[in-house]
């Protein structure tokens, strides 16, 4: 799976799947971010890892993945 990763201007963590789309979010205050400084790339993995496409698929999740996209786009 193709990903991408960033640690945000505020803090947070943000990964996406580049194939699939699906996006997962850490809060700046969470020991992920703090793991991911350490090794973004196997965070990551994990992250999305425990993301499942379905839940990606509602209005909520579409709109997730998008603001989730900007973070890693701007």
């Amino acid at each position: 799976m193709p990903i991408v990763w960033k640690i945000c201007e505020d803090g947070s963590f943000v990964a996406g799947d580049t194939v699939t789309g699906v996006t997962s979010y850490a809060y700046p205050t969470s020991l992920r971010v703090a793991h991911a400084k350490r090794n973004p790339e196997r965070e990551a993995k994990e992250m999305l890892a425990n993301e499942r496409k379905e839940d990606h698929e509602t209005p909520y999740g579409l709109q997730y993945d998008k603001h989730n996209w900007e973070r890693l786009n701007g």
